[in-house]
């Protein structure tokens, strides 16, 4: 289950032609129009867009053809939501998801919900990613409510521009300039209402998938995602603790005081690998449970049966019968792809 950066890249492409910039233009050197499209690139293409366009609106002009049905698996576990509170806190959940450059709050103000955004960094292209996050938000706010989004109104920190009257025109909601926040504010008692296309079985199964993508996406980050990336490349050798640190240039000391403060240690994460290639291994390959114990490092075969219960609640045999089969040709070099070819955030 991948994030949506494809169907963003496609609504981009068709708004540029309505500049009359042909898509080769826009990707050539860039990308293939096959390649996976990861939120670095499409930040590369959102440059060159705006460059192409010339357009100071194009991030506002973007996000608004970004409707809730373009994001994909979370948009749908919006949409099933039962009420619109709980969509807004799906959205805050999976926000990395979807747009992993920005921070977004919800702020409780006089009654009134404000949902803030903000640049994690910023650069040159920062207020594309505002203005597109924004009307995003407006239509996708504007198709989950109907008429109870009626008195939404956007708030903006940059000046009031001479062209304001186009914001309001392409939102079509009031917009107010030189405010503290990016923000789009409407009453709270709007939280309790019951969406339309609620579905609590769709629900579970796409908060379900979200979760499993959000725990990939975040398996990568921070120092703990540098662990784990070294110990996939090393499946059958795995590091002790004291020479991760010297790859990783630091003390043992630091390092364990660095994954304290991600909330997790050493030997979590090598848990966590072993457990990950243990899985791999029982359902893609006919290796033995002793040579797969000894490829996750284990003395002995017992030891290893032990410690995938305390990681699956199952023994090896029961995982293996259970799991479905895709044969590989190299299962002892095998590392699991999912983690390598995890999408790359700005």
């Amino acid at each position: 289950m991948s994030r949506p950066y494809r169907a963003y890249l496609e609504a981009l492409v068709n708004l540029t032609k309505e500049y009359g910039t042909e898509a080769g233009t826009l990707l050539t050197g860039i990308c293939d129009p096959q390649d996976r499209v990861s939120a670095r690139l499409l930040t590369r293409l959102c440059d060159r867009a705006i460059g192409l366009t010339r357009d100071p609106l194009l991030g506002l002009r973007y996000g608004v053809r970004l409707n809730v049905n373009t994001h994909g698996i979370v948009g749908y576990a919006l949409m099933s939501s039962r009420t619109a509170g709980r969509a807004l806190d799906l959205l805050l959940k999976y926000n990395q998801l979807l747009a992993p450059g920005l921070d977004v709050t919800r702020q409780t103000v006089r009654d009134e919900c404000r949902i803030e955004c903000s640049p994690k960094r910023e650069n040159d292209i920062s207020r594309f990613f505002i203005e597109a996050f924004i009307g995003s938000m407006v239509v996708s706010t504007r198709f989950l409510l109907g008429h109870s989004a009626a008195q939404m109104r956007v708030e903006l920190t940059a000046s009031e521009p001479a062209n304001a009257h186009l914001y309001r025109e392409i939102l079509g909601t009031p917009v107010t300039f030189g405010q503290p926040a990016n923000a789009i504010v409407f009453s709270e008692s709007v939280l309790d209402a019951e969406l339309p296309s609620a579905n609590p079985v769709m629900s579970g199964i796409c908060e379900q998938h979200c979760d499993e993508m959000l725990k990939s996406l975040n398996w990568n980050n921070g120092l703990a995602g540098q662990v784990r990336e070294r110990l996939l490349n090393s499946p059958a050798d795995f590091p002790s603790v004291s020479e991760m640190a010297r790859s990783l240039s630091m003390s043992e000391r630091t390092l364990r005081r660095r994954l304290r403060a991600e909330d997790t240690g050493y030997q979590e994460i090598l848990n966590e690998i072993r457990g990950h290639l243990a899985k791999e291994y029982l359902s893609t390959t006919d290796l033995p449970v002793a040579d797969i114990a000894i490829l996750l490092g284990f003395d002995e075969s017992a030891n290893f049966r032990r410690a995938f219960k305390q990681w699956t609640g199952q023994p090896p045999g029961a995982y293996r019968k259970s799991a479905p089969h895709a044969k590989v040709d190299s299962p002892a070099a095998r590392v699991p792809a999912n983690f390598n070819d995890a999408c790359t955030v700005p």
